[in-house]
């Protein structure tokens, strides 16, 4: 579980911290008592914690990349599903590598792979380029 200071508690920031494989993200604010209990029981019943909204976007996107039509759109093959998962958990090349048992060679043609076929031109702009893809989907 995570406690973010107000001022750094957003949704792209609480999305990132769930892709990172966090399980409850919280901001300071004078609700925290109240949320914090609940986080805590949510979490530890295995569920994850954020704000709602942030919860469907997250939602929304991993079911959308798991998608039949998300893989026929984009043409993403196994290696490259699994490599775009770990891109999108702001995994380094050398640790997508580690994980997969691949050369950060590999990893690198694989991530070239992907920014092409999302039409994309950076890794960073990976999360912002599928909530617009989220409206292909629904």
């Amino acid at each position: 579980m995570v406690l973010l200071p107000a001022q750094s508690f957003n949704d792209e920031a609480c999305l990132r911290l769930l892709y990172l494989g966090i399980e409850g993200v919280l901001g300071a604010s004078d609700r925290l008592a109240r949320d914090l209990l609940a986080a805590v029981q949510a979490v530890a019943g295995g569920d994850l914690w954020a704000p709602a909204r942030v919860l469907n976007l997250y939602k929304q996107q991993t079911e959308w990349i798991r998608s039949q039509e998300f893989h026929q759109r984009f043409a993403l093959t196994g290696r490259e599903n699994q490599v775009l998962q770990l891109m999108l958990r702001r995994l380094s090349n050398k640790e997508i590598g580690e994980a997969l048992g691949i050369s950060e060679r590999t990893v690198k043609f694989h991530v070239s792979n992907i920014l092409a076929k999302l039409h994309l031109d950076s890794r960073q702009r990976l999360p912002a380029a599928l909530r617009p893809a989220l409206a292909w989907s629904v």
